[in-house]
Formats: C-alpha cells, sequence, structure tokens
C-alpha cells in the first residue's frame, strides 16, 4: 500500500507537470504555424540559408514560458513531450521574460531565439504578429552568420557592455537639431525616390537622395556614423524584409482557414498597403529628436527599397560585406 500511495504521488506530480502544455492555446498555435510556413516558403528566395536557421521561439505567458522549436533540450526547463500540430518538442520552465516582449537575442544556450508575448499583451494583432515573427526570424539569420559576431565587436560601439543593450542604449546625438532637421530630409529624400513612378523621376530624385544622405554622413563623427550604419544594416533591413515578405504573400500565398478564422485577423494584401502607408506617413512625420532610434526602422526600410530598383542583385552581398547598406548601391 506504501509503495502505491508513492507511485500514485509520482504519478500524480507528472500530470500536474504535463498539464502546462494545455496552456499553449490553439490560437498561438496557429499564428506560430503561419509565420514558420510563410518562412519556410518564401524566405530562401529572398535570403539565402534563411531555413537553415533554427526557428526557436519562447513563448511568454502570464506564468510560464514555453520553447518551441529549440534543436535539443536545455537545462532548467521541463519537458511536455512533442506537440503534433507544431511537430517540435515542447519545453517549460517558469516566466523570466517580460510578457510584452517581442526580440530576438541569444536568451536560449545561446542559440538567437525569439522571445515573445501573446498578441494582446504585444499589442501586434494576428497577422501583424505574424510578419512581427518572421522579422524576428531574420534576426536569427544575422545573429547566426559566422563572423557576426566579431564583425560587430570590430565596430567598437559597445563601451564596455557585453549584455548587447548598447545596440538599444547607445548615446546617438538624437537631440542636436542640426543632425535631427539633416535627417528629416534624407527620409523625405528617400520616401521621394521610392515613390517614384518612372525612371526618370527615380534617377532624379535618388541623385537627390544621395546628396541628402552624404549630407546627413558629414555631420556625424566617425562613431556615430558607424552606429548609424549598423542600425540601417541590421534593424532598418528587418523592416525591409517584412515588406518584402509581404510583397511575396499577398497575392499567392494560401492563408490557413483556422488564421482567416481569428477575430483579429486581417489579410495579407491589406497588412501590406497598410503598413506601406504607415512608411510613407513616418517618413513624413518622423523627427530624429522625437522618436530617435526608430526613427532608423524606417530609413532602413526605404534604403532597402530604392537598393531594389538601383541594384537588384545587392542581397547577394549582404552578409558578405556587413553593416554598410551603401556600399551595396554600387556592387552589381
Amino acid at each position: 500500500m506504501k509503495i502505491t500511495g508513492v507511485i500514485l504521488l509520482i504519478f500524480s506530480v507528472y500530470l500536474l507537470s504535463t498539464s502546462q502544455v494545455s496552456q499553449i492555446r490553439n490560437e498561438d498555435k496557429i499564428r506560430i504555424l503561419e509565420a514558420t510556413n510563410i518562412a519556410a516558403a518564401y524566405g530562401d528566395s529572398l535570403w539565402e540559408g534563411w531555413n537553415n536557421v533554427p526557428f526557436s521561439i519562447l513563448l511568454v505567458s502570464s506564468d510560464s514560458e514555453y520553447l518551441i522549436y529549440h534543436p535539443h533540450p536545455v537545462e532548467g526547463f521541463s519537458e511536455m513531450g512533442f506537440d503534433n500540430s507544431l511537430n517540435s518538442n515542447i519545453y517549460y520552465r517558469a516566466r523570466k521574460f517580460d510578457t510584452a516582449l517581442l526580440a530576438s537575442f541569444k536568451a536560449i544556450d545561446n542559440i538567437p531565439s525569439i522571445v515573445v508575448g501573446y498578441p494582446e499583451n504585444t499589442g501586434a494583432p494576428s497577422s501583424v504578429w505574424v510578419i512581427s515573427v518572421i522579422h524576428e526570424h531574420f534576426h536569427q539569420l544575422q545573429y547566426s552568420q559566422p563572423d557576426y559576431d566579431a564583425g560587430v565587436a570590430l565596430l567598437d560601439l559597445s563601451g564596455g557592455d557585453n549584455s548587447g543593450m548598447w545596440m538599444l542604449n547607445y548615446p546617438f546625438p538624437y537631440e542636436d537639431q542640426n543632425i535631427s532637421d539633416q535627417f528629416s530630409n534624407l527620409l523625405h529624400a528617400a520616401m521621394l525616390t521610392v515613390l517614384s513612378k518612372s525612371d526618370r523621376y527615380f534617377k532624379q530624385n535618388f541623385k537627390k537622395f544621395i546628396e541628402q544622405r552624404e549630407k546627413f554622413i558629414k555631420l556625424l563623427n566617425e562613431k556615430d556614423y558607424r552606429y548609424y550604419s549598423f542600425q540601417i544594416w541590421q534593424e532598418g533591413i528587418a523592416r525591409y524584409t517584412e515588406f518584402k515578405i509581404l510583397e511575396l504573400i499577398k497575392d499567392r500565398f494560401n492563408v490557413s482557414q483556422q488564421m482567416r478564422a481569428l477575430p483579429d485577423y486581417t489579410s495579407m494584401d491589406s497588412l501590406y498597403l497598410q503598413m506601406f502607408d504607415k512608411l510613407i506617413m513616418n517618413a513624413e512625420q518622423f523627427h530624429l529628436s522625437e522618436v530617435k532610434r526608430v526613427a532608423f526602422y524606417t530609413m532602413g526600410a526605404l534604403e532597402g527599397l530604392i537598393l531594389d530598383r538601383v541594384n537588384p542583385g545587392w542581397r547577394i552581398y549582404y552578409f558578405k560585406e556587413k553593416f554598410f547598406v551603401e556600399k551595396y548601391f554600387n556592387m552589381k
């Protein structure tokens, strides 16, 4: 009887621990599958090697974190078992990260992982959440490059900060009025270049864009220039990737019925138009002194779209010649 009691106690503890599998909500599985299916279908056509990178996701709930698509078990996590719908082993632990987080970094066993909360906590409705996860998967591709860490170190921007927070907190002179004003000029020139319909107007506006870019760069000291270029390369081109993915899928990807049935679903063609309109609006309204680093996302996305017309093959150089996007204007 005592042995039977011990066995029942152990079994009860096991059931209690594994019962948390149900806390991965069905709607979250739907969104995750949509993001991974889109990336698998179109990622490699945009960025070579995209599908070779682990799509490790840490889904953050109010009290737990669920590790999905990680290449191996990790210390500190308990195993739930294999989830057939996600086609992945699931691991869990008590929550450590903020529920509103939507970011990617080497959070789990030095593997770049997407750490993301529920849509209602991140402020991203379902379709936006899916595209944002794909944005973060592009960061996983960046971080997984064999020479990425060494290259970033050579930029000499960390100021001794080994946590990576310098990428967010670097003391860029956002509030310098001359720099902020010239950045507004640059954003406007980039916007007009992107909106140019004819080749003649594009060439005229591109020339003005380059002139404004050179004026802006001359206002920066060497270190601030390196930081600006790094942000355009890393975050700006990640934003550009969102547009390119949406451009690829908006007319041909068969969104699942389960995704379409989510109450906050937006069609991908509608989302593409909304995001493009927002990009143009930001280019018209952003002031560097007010929005600071956020403006670099918009600038980088515009530069990527400009590069598509100036040098359609520029993406093959992206991981070979890192951190300085302007190099790609002349590489053909």
